[in-house]
């Protein structure tokens, strides 16, 4: 069985709409960074869906990252909680907690009614996200060298 490729993920082609297109569905969370065994698993041992899951991740944050700074320098709490929910469910599909984590905690915040400390939570989400990136792209040399 082929599947067409389905990437970068566009805004209107969701990250989750990609990995259920690869065969992927749930699974738990074991890596601090992110799982890529539990990823793997759960598409079916097929690296090279791994792969492009993790391409269109890193295809997708940066743009992302840059809306948040945006939305919270704007103080637009709608926008926010929007992005947040996508990079949520992004990390969710990733098996990676610790992104997850730094952006529930954003996500609390543009939920409250002080956005002062959106700021620090955004430098952290963003530090999380370096590790992430890190990680895939080692995954990806692996994959691809």
């Amino acid at each position: 069985m082929s599947i067409e490729p389905v990437w970068p993920v566009s805004s209107t082609r969701s990250l989750s709409r990609c990995c259920a297109a690869l065969g992927g569905g749930g699974g738990s969370i074991r890596n601090p960074v992110w799982d890529d065994t539990q990823l793997l698993r759960t598409l079916r041992g097929n690296r090279e869906a791994v792969a492009r899951v993790a391409r269109a991740f890193l295809d997708d944050h940066p743009q992302v990252t840059l809306r948040l700074r945006d939305a919270v320098r704007d103080g637009d709490r709608t926008r926010l909680q929007h992005l947040i929910h996508r990079l949520k469910g992004n990390a969710g599909i990733l098996r990676a907690p610790a992104v997850r984590d730094a952006a529930e905690k954003l996500e609390q915040v543009a939920a409250g009614d002080d956005l002062a400390p959106a700021e620090q939570r955004l430098v952290v989400l963003e530090q999380c996200l370096a590790h992430l990136c890190e990680a895939l792209g080692g995954f990806l040399a692996s994959v691809e060298g």
